[in-house]
């Protein structure tokens, strides 16, 4: 899996590093889970290219305890997790990113977009499923 920082994520990172300054995510209770149809880019927000089909909306995971320390430099979903159900027929909807950002609505702050290995199709009475483990967030 390919994961991009964002440059929001970067910019943060260098304000704490050089100036002192604590991105407003650092305290975050939990960070939020987005899908895409399309790469937002280093320069998207969550709602960039963000799904769209019937019955969808971003998901929350706890911190800590929502993530997993792997070996050096990766990180990984604890848990199995599931998007909300579609409700409403219409073409199945493909998502090949999941994004990781800060807010549950909105355009809200982007901080890592990975490719999923293999893009999740979503129709109707159906719901993206990530399993523990298969999501992994690489720090390089």
């Amino acid at each position: 899996m390919r994961t991009t920082k964002t440059n929001a994520y970067a910019r943060d990172v260098q304000a704490f590093l050089f100036g002192g300054v604590l991105p407003d995510w650092a305290t975050a209770g939990e960070l939020v889970l987005s899908l895409h149809t399309e790469d937002p880019g280093k320069d998207g927000a969550q709602d960039t290219h963000e799904a769209t089909y019937p019955g969808y909306k971003r998901l929350p995971v706890a911190r800590p305890g929502g993530f997993n320390l792997q070996d050096a430099g990766s990180v990984a979903l604890a848990a199995n997790t599931m998007f909300a159900m579609r409700n409403q027929g219409g073409p199945a909807q493909r998502l090949p990113f999941l994004g990781i950002g800060t807010a549950l609505s909105g355009p809200g702050k982007l901080l890592h977009t990975i490719a999923l290995q293999q893009a999740v199709s979503v129709e109707i009475d159906g719901a993206p499923f990530i399993a523990a483990g298969d999501l992994k967030v690489q720090e390089q």
